[in-house]
């Protein structure tokens, strides 16, 4: 295997044992939505926008900062520069922890004003009240779950990705079993009101960060001890050098979540106000709410494990390839992960969206199904372009085109600013995703045009690849006509007959699309490095021991 091969690999390997622990800790997050709906029932609709709001305050509190610190950390790991690299962990972690604690106060004041803006007029007076106690309570993970991001940081820098792929399941785990165990103690046991389930899940993402911090402190202790360099030795770097380097990389992050944020925080807000306006009533708000908000939201988020996963990836080896100056290896890592984002993730789209109906059926019941399977397919759609442009975002930023990055950001807030209520009133639910696909293109065409001038990207070659990765998807959907042909409506019947039905599609699709795309244009070894031979699978494997 060439060295050219390897590196290509290696990008690849870590996103995908990457993808192993972000899949886990997503399937888990699936799999509590059944139980947990069935102890809170209507009220989950509390948790779904109190949980949005603490995600919007911990994008902006986090701010980038995690891939800032993976960036440098990479860039003096390259240099084997461990003075600098402990210096880098010091600053960092102060950094994040004060702006956990500002985050949290913010947050924990203004949850009045966000649910007085949040909660349809003319709702029980009560649902005021329990939004705000929700808001108060998830407030308090904004303590914690930067730090835990700071070690996260730290480890995808030094590419240390196995590490950073198990404290995501990890974190999961103890969420999800606190809040399962605790909500049904309240609700089965001690006879409570359904509202503390969803009390106790909001309480679940702060324990879960202080136990993977318990854990990081552990694991630090040793892997820092076995790091063989000078402890006495000083950086040549100074605190305020290096944390300007930081916030160099930090700071277009900073602006850009908090243009992003804000967007995202105006879409929630003034969401009922556009819907009433145009005349849709409280009920049926509510209903769309909790599923843009928690049920479809948490399905989407099965092909956002790519995103996630390559972006983790990309980062450190893009930070270490420009380190060295080599632009042929810079462009070599866009190249792969635009690539292999792609070829996953389009043929999943696909798939999800013409069995979308059996998916949300099984996972989540028959309950207001027609309306979930109509936002559930918009909402899967509108995937295909926001995984691009985060993957294509985040390239822009490590190749420092981040003046270039917050104009689009400001662009995009601004369209959002003018036309979302607007869209919403004319044209109801329907306009939340028109502006959506507007918002991700207004990123993704400029983006291509900057990267391209950047390093030169083969424009030629990426197109006919993307070409061949959607003629393979034809056997998708030949397979999803032809279940409809046949009539079977399995989410008509049980849940487990739905997932049957989906596991034996599912399948079928895959393996199809594999099949079209390794023996007629031979994509997997083209981006993967992948033989389906007997030695080619075991070399592929072996990489992720």
């Amino acid at each position: 295997m060439t060295r050219k091969t390897v590196n290509k690999q290696n990008v690849i390997i870590g996103a995908l044992t990457g993808s192993a622990g972000i899949f886990i800790t997503k399937f888990l997050g699936l799999l509590y939505l059944v139980p947990f709906n069935e102890m809170a029932q209507g009220d989950s609709y509390f948790y779904g926008n109190a949980y949005q709001i603490y995600n919007y305050a911990l994008n902006i509190c986090q701010a980038g900062l995690p891939f800032a610190i993976a960036t440098v950390v990479a860039k003096y790991a390259a240099r084997d520069d461990y003075p600098t690299i402990m210096l880098v962990r010091k600053i960092a972690r102060r950094l994040l922890s004060v702006l956990g604690i500002l985050s949290f106060l913010v947050v924990f004041l203004g949850a009045g004003v966000l649910s007085n803006r949040i909660v349809p007029a003319g709702s029980d007076p009560l649902d005021f009240s329990y939004t705000q106690t929700t808001v108060r309570i998830v407030s308090f993970a904004l303590i914690f779950v930067p730090v835990l991001s700071y070690y996260r940081g730290f480890y995808q820098g030094m590419k240390e990705m196995k590490i950073y792929s198990f404290t995501q399941v990890l974190e999961q785990l103890i969420r999800v079993g606190f809040l399962l165990g605790a909500g049904a103690i309240c609700v089965y046991i001690m006879k409570l009101a359904r509202i503390w389930a969803v009390y106790m899940a909001v309480v679940s993402t702060s324990l879960s960060a202080i136990g993977c911090i318990i854990y990081f402190l552990k694991y630090d202790r040793e892997y820092m001890s076995q790091i063989d360099y000078d402890h006495k030795a000083a950086s040549r770097y100074s605190g305020r050098d290096i944390l300007l380097e930081t916030l160099g990389f930090a700071v277009p992050y900073l602006l850009s979540a908090v243009i992003a944020n804000a967007s995202n925080m105006f879409i929630l807000l003034m969401f009922k106000d556009g819907l009433q306006a145009g005349g849709v009533d409280g009920e049926k708000i509510k209903i769309y709410q909790t599923m843009i908000t928690l049920n479809t939201e948490k399905i989407v988020a099965i092909p956002q494990i790519l995103l996630l996963a390559f972006q983790a990836s990309l980062v450190p080896h893009l930070a270490s390839a420009m380190a060295r100056e080599n632009v042929r290896e810079v462009r070599d890592v866009i190249h792969k992960v635009i690539l292999t984002v792609n070829y996953l993730a389009i043929p999943l789209l696909t798939f999800m969206i013409i069995f979308s109906k059996p998916i949300y059926h099984f996972l989540l019941g028959s309950l207001n199904l027609e309306e979930a399977d109509y936002i559930l397919r918009r909402m899967l759609a509108i995937q295909y372009l926001y995984i691009p442009s985060c993957v294509l975002a985040s390239t822009l930023i490590t190749l420092r085109k981040r003046k270039q990055y917050l104009i689009m950001e400001a662009v995009r807030l601004l369209f959002v600013l003018l036309f979302f209520k607007p869209f919403l009133t004319r044209f109801g639910i329907k306009g939340y995703f028109f502006c959506k696909i507007i918002e991700f293109t207004i990123i993704i065409v400029p983006s291509i045009r900057l990267i391209h001038d950047a390093c030169r990207l083969n424009m030629k070659y990426m197109e006919s690849q993307l070409v061949k990765i959607v003629l393979s998807c034809l056997p998708i959907l030949v397979i999803g006509i032809a279940a409809k042909l046949l009539g079977f409506n399995p989410y008509h019947a049980s849940r487990v007959r739905s997932l049957l039905y989906c596991l034996f599609n599912g399948i079928l699709c895959m393996a199809s699309y594999l099949y079209v795309s390794a023996r007629v244009f031979n994509q997997p070894k083209e981006l993967l490095g992948l033989e389906f031979t007997k030695d080619g699978l075991r070399n592929f494997l072996s990489s992720f021991r």
